[in-house]
């Protein structure tokens, strides 16, 4: 096959599943900030998926030990199936970086 080929459909879902990847964590902590009863979760969700080191969510995560959680069955639910996705979509983008580091690896000088 060719390696350009190879590179080129690792590096596109490389792409595909971070953006799929910062979708899921902004749900997940979606749902607990809803769940503890923050004050604008949506903003709070956003900040903690869109930071390209992690300090949005390290700051979340700091933030809301203030509040109480009173997370239902069924946001339990969907946090273990979001967190289940985010598993795989890791595996499947561990295995594109594999992919793509070979074909570079290949590509004639």
């Amino acid at each position: 096959m060719n390696m350009q080929l190879v590179l080129f459909i690792s590096m596109g879902s490389i792409l595909l599943i971070s953006c799929l990847l910062v979708y899921y964590i902004y749900s997940i902590v979606l749902i607990d900030a809803n769940s503890r009863g923050l004050k604008k979760p949506k903003l709070w969700a956003f900040l903690a998926s869109t930071s390209s080191r992690g300090e949005g969510l390290l700051f979340y995560l700091f933030y809301r030990d203030k509040y109480s959680k009173n997370m239902v069955q069924s946001d339990r639910e969907r946090i273990k199936k979001l967190k289940n996705k985010i598993f795989a979509l890791l595996l499947v983008d561990f295995t594109s970086f594999i992919f793509a580091v070979i074909a570079l690896m290949n590509l004639p000088s």
